[in-house]
């Protein structure tokens, strides 16, 4: 059988097939797994899609969509959700559908009704980020905790459960052999959602692994000294030294609704202090190579880390680790040395300071007596290979290696 479909704004469609109704496109409603299963375009869905289209134009239409009245009631696409979009996007007033009775009167999220969506949309190939999130949504919507059911919907979705499972531990999270936790890595979701990096859901998870292996392996404790970097770090002003004076100042006048009047931390010993600008250093420091014009970004270390800072590149591997180290004094403490690249800082009462990045060997380090090593200002200016000041000035007064710090 063969009829017209009248559109909105331009010739008529033709329908070349069995139906049993016509409905009004504004009478239907999408599944909202469809939501989810085409989420995000590739170049390939995309040609796939336009393929499809230019087929449906020329030759019309060859197979009516699968709807049911759902429970709420309303008709509801089961099967032809990519077809449905070509007729909308060009003016079909109405659709030729064929009516599956076995799942009317049912939820969309009935599982009879899942299973139909999976077999009847996947003429057009979807990205394999949009096979996750749809069987995501479905075991979130049915609450599946059972690994037979999921890898059920998985077959049905055309990804396999290994696959999901990776996608899963990339978005969310996951404990490894060890009892380690690894960390979830948006910006690999964020890449496979884009697609124009070209990643695997394989290649993103051995990605996260990587990094997981080489932020927490102990002995991951040297990474060569990078020309590129050196020029970018030389670029960085002082900007996130006033930055964690500031943060200095603001905890010093903390106050709160109970005690308006008492100010804790105006008197917090030196450990305390030191510990507040370690983490602010680390957190503005990384903040500015991120957003400097350059292949790097930078995200600060967490609990059990090896280093403070790590530096990755436009490949998403990691290109340089920095210790981040600071004094009220002239030297610096360590009970676990490094080589590397070095963020330097000491300061005054009266918050005035001395930064520096350096780079130099774990050998810099010296003693070890019951686990404490020291860093002395005498060892990294004979020692560093780089080294670039923020503010401050080291320099030789008297024969000695001095620090001179700065009001900022």
């Amino acid at each position: 059988m063969s009829i017209e479909i009248e559109t909105t704004n331009g010739p008529a469609m033709k329908f070349n097939g069995k139906y049993d109704d016509l409905i009004p496109i504004g009478e239907l409603y999408e599944h909202d797994l469809n939501k989810a299963y085409r989420r995000f375009h590739t170049q390939d869905s995309k040609e796939k899609y336009n393929s499809l289209e230019k087929e449906i134009l020329i030759d019309g239409l060859n197979e009516a969509l699968k709807v049911f009245m759902d429970d709420e009631p309303v008709t509801r696409v089961s099967g032809g959700h990519t077809r449905a979009k070509v007729l909308k996007t060009n003016g079909a007033k109405f659709i030729p559908v064929i009516w599956d009775r076995s799942l009317d009167g049912k939820n969309q999220w009935d599982p009879d009704v899942v299973k139909s969506h999976f077999s009847d949309n996947s003429r057009v190939e979807t990205a394999d980020i949009n096979k996750f999130y749809s069987i995501e949504t479905v075991v979130d919507e049915l609450k599946f905790d059972k690994k037979s059911q999921i890898e059920d919907i998985c077959g049905r979705a055309g990804l396999s459960y290994l696959l999901y499972s990776k996608c899963r531990g990339l978005k969310h999270g996951y404990t490894n052999k060890k009892g380690q936790f690894v960390r979830p890595v948006p910006h690999l979701i964020t890449d496979l959602e884009q697609g124009t990096k070209g990643y695997s859901i394989t290649q993103c998870y051995n990605m996260q692994k990587q990094d997981h292996d080489m932020k927490y392996n102990p002995k991951n404790r040297s990474y060569p000294q990078d020309p590129a970097l050196d020029k970018l770090l030389e670029n960085i002003s002082d900007k996130f030294v006033r930055g964690v004076k500031a943060q200095l100042v603001v905890l010093a006048n903390t106050t709160n609704a109970i005690y308006p009047d008492i100010k804790p931390f105006e008197t917090a010993d030196p450990q305390f202090i030191g510990s507040n600008v370690h983490y602010a250093a680390a957190a503005y420091f990384a903040d500015e190579i991120t957003n400097s014009d350059s292949e790097y970004r930078a995200e600060v270390g967490v609990k059990n880390t090896t280093y403070d800072i790590y530096v990755y590149d436009k490949r998403d591997k990691i290109a340089a680790c920095i210790e981040v180290k600071t004094t009220q004094g002239n030297g610096w403490t360590s009970s676990n040395p490094k080589g590397g690249y070095h963020l330097l800082l000491a300061y005054s009462q009266e918050y005035n300071f001395w930064s520096s990045i350096m780079y130099f060997e774990a050998s810099t380090w010296a003693g070890g007596v019951k686990g404490k090593y020291t860093l002395s200002a005498e060892d990294v200016s004979n020692a560093s290979t780089f080294n670039h000041e923020y503010c401050g000035k080291m320099m030789k007064n008297d024969g000695k290696i001095v620090i001179f710090k700065d009001e900022i």
